[in-house]
C-alpha cells in the first residue's frame, strides 16, 4: 500500500477505490488473510488509473482555483482545478477514508 499511497495525488477517488485493500491492512496481528475478488478489482483499477490520463497540472497562484467535493458516508475527495484554454484540469487529488469506531 506505501507505494501505492505514495500516487495518491494523482488517484482521483483514492479512498474509496482502495479501501477493500486497506481493510486488510493488519491491526496488530499476523494471521493470513483472504484475497476476495473485490480487492484484485481494486488493485486492477489502480493500475489502470496510474497508466492513464488525466493529466495534472501545474498550478498558477495567480489564476482563480475551483475547489470540488465530494463525500460519502465512507471518506471524502477534494480536487483543486483551473482552466487552461478554456478547459478545467486537476492541480491534484486528495481524499481519505473514514475511521470506522
Amino acid at each position: 500500500m506505501g507505494l501505492i499511497s505514495y500516487n495518491r495525488a494523482f488517484i482521483p477517488k483514492f479512498s474509496s477505490i482502495t479501501s477493500p485493500l486497506t481493510d486488510l491492512l493488519p491491526k496488530g496481528n499476523s494471521e493470513k488473510v483472504i484475497w476476495p475478488s473485490e480487492c484484485e478489482k481494486s488493485l486492477l483499477h489502480i493500475q489502470k488509473i496510474l497508466t492513464e490520463d488525466p493529466i495534472l497540472i501545474i498550478p498558477n497562484l495567480k489564476d482563480q482555483f475551483i475547489i470540488r467535493i465530494d463525500a460519502s458516508d465512507y471518506g471524502i475527495g477534494a480536487v483543486p482545478l483551473q482552466e487552461r484554454h478554456g478547459v478545467l484540469m486537476p492541480c491534484r487529488f486528495a481524499s481519505r477514508k473514514f475511521l470506522t469506531q
